[in-house]
């Protein structure tokens, strides 16, 4: 967990509108180089870009066709007045989300005070924006031919308002302390804070649980384990991991061993690569693994790999399409293997033995 006294003045919401912008923004040729406010110079972020462009209505693509400053002053002369809020990071030095000025987020302190207090919280941390409170809903089952598991859920509260707080059902495999988000609308639940003095948020903190979402995560993990994985859905996976491993040697070790997982579905279909299988045919060709295996692939990677990892949120996103519809082979092809306790432990992942 984070240390007790976080987030204590850590972060700061600042009230700007476009054409106040303009002077606070300082231009690297074609880029936005960092902001510079009382002095101090932040490092912009991949938050304060997305909210610019959400707040101009423009595709970020457009600061590829005009400079940085261009469009930043011809949004200050069409609406220079508009209310914005732009959240600082007096830590790090680094911009955060731009908004708009409309209500005021729940304090960081308050979503803090309130998640450490609650018994349930098991993680509590920091990272690019958002404070994520992992607890455990005190519910769990056995998964045959794989392993016992908890059932948590992540609570992802943004510091600066660009998204809206949400719970996400999780699961906790005990066996090997592996956790996957299910990162899908069916298993979200959005939280609309009605103040901003932590009161409300409290609430719904505390009466979440849940239950109809926790039923089917349970049954679709279970069909998972008793169905074969198809080539469709292993390629899935295999293009979440290039997005989500920026180094292309740990990707390609990924891969060799996703493959040795599903037992070489390229031996087994006579192709040197599984890319050259048709699209429609990938669904309906069975790979000698369980849909559970691809879901702890990506969860162990998720869990124990942050590290090469760029950003752990399309592996937990794999997870949660994946149990939220049917599988390719459901029903069709059954499995009964047994899942391992881990599947890539022993690569030298990012120059190392993991």
């Amino acid at each position: 967990m984070t240390d007790k006294n976080e987030f204590g003045s850590q972060f700061d919401p600042v009230p700007v509108t476009p054409a106040g912008l303009v002077n606070l923004l300082d231009y690297d040729d074609r880029n936005l180089a960092s902001l510079t406010f009382d002095g101090e110079r932040y490092r912009l972020t991949d938050r304060f870009h997305r909210g610019l462009a959400k707040q101009l209505d423009v595709p970020y693509k457009v600061f590829n066709l005009f400079t940085p400053e261009e469009v930043m002053k011809r949004a200050a002369k069409v609406c220079g007045s508009l209310k914005l809020r732009v959240t600082l990071d007096r830590d790090r030095y680094e911009v955060l989300g731009l908004t708009e000025r409309r209500g005021v987020p729940v304090p960081v302190r308050h979503v803090v005070s309130t998640l450490r207090g609650d018994h349930r919280i098991r993680d509590l941390r920091y990272k690019d924006g958002v404070v994520t409170g992992r607890l455990d809903l005190g519910d769990g089952w056995e998964v045959p031919n794989d392993g016992e598991y908890r059932v948590h859920v992540q609570c992802r509260v943004p510091v600066d308002g660009l998204e809206q707080p949400e719970m996400n059902l999780a699961t906790w495999r005990l066996v090997c302390a592996n956790g996957a988000i299910a990162e899908a609308p069916i298993f979200r639940t959005k939280l609309e804070i009605k103040d901003n003095d932590g009161g409300h948020f409290k609430r719904l903190v505390a009466s979440f649980s849940n239950p109809e979402g926790v039923e089917l995560l349970q049954e679709r993990m279970g069909e998972a384990a008793s169905t074969r994985a198809s080539v469709g859905e292993l390629l899935k996976l295999e293009a979440v991991i290039k997005r989500a491993v920026p180094s292309s040697h740990d990707q390609l070790l990924l891969r060799d061993r996703l493959h040795e997982v599903a037992e070489n579905p390229c031996l087994r279909y006579g192709v040197t690569d599984l890319d050259r299988i048709g699209e429609k045919r990938r669904p309906l060709l069975p790979v000698d693994c369980s849909v559970s295996d691809l879901l702890n692939f990506a969860s162990e990677i998720a869990t124990h790999h942050g590290d090469i990892v760029s950003d752990t949120r399309p592996l937990h996103a794999f997870a949660g399409t994946l149990l939220a519809k049917g599988f390719d082979l459901e029903g069709l092809y059954p499995s009964t293997r047994r899942a391992s306790r881990f599947y890539v432990n022993d690569l030298a992942l990012g120059g190392k033995v993991a």
